[in-house]
C-alpha cells in the first residue's frame, strides 16, 4: 500500500485544574506515547470508524501512566488526516 503519513492532534479532559501544566511538563512524553501507539497500528486499523474508539482507549490508559492513574478522564481525536 505504500507509505503514508498521518497528522493527528488530541485533546485531553480532566477534572483536576492543574491539566494545562500538567500536560505541559510531560508534553515530550505525551507525543511518544502517541507516536508509538499509532506506530501499532495498520491503516485499515486506522481508516475505520469503530476503531477510533479502541485507539481513544488505548491512548487514555497510556496517558495516565504519565500523569497518574484516572488523571485524564477522556481523549478527544481533534485532527486527523492521512495521505
Amino acid at each position: 500500500m505504500g507509505t503514508r503519513y498521518l497528522r493527528a492532534s488530541f485533546s485531553v479532559v480532566s477534572d483536576n485544574k492543574e491539566i494545562g501544566s500538567k500536560v505541559q511538563d510531560n508534553l515530550l512524553k505525551l507525543k511518544d506515547l502517541a507516536q508509538t501507539v499509532l506506530g501499532q497500528k495498520t491503516v485499515t486499523d486506522i481508516e475505520m470508524d469503530s476503531n477510533k474508539n479502541v485507539l481513544r482507549r488505548e491512548l487514555l490508559a497510556q496517558f495516565n501512566t504519565v500523569l497518574g492513574d484516572g488523571f485524564v478522564k477522556a481523549v478527544y481525536v481533534t485532527e486527523f488526516a492521512m495521505q
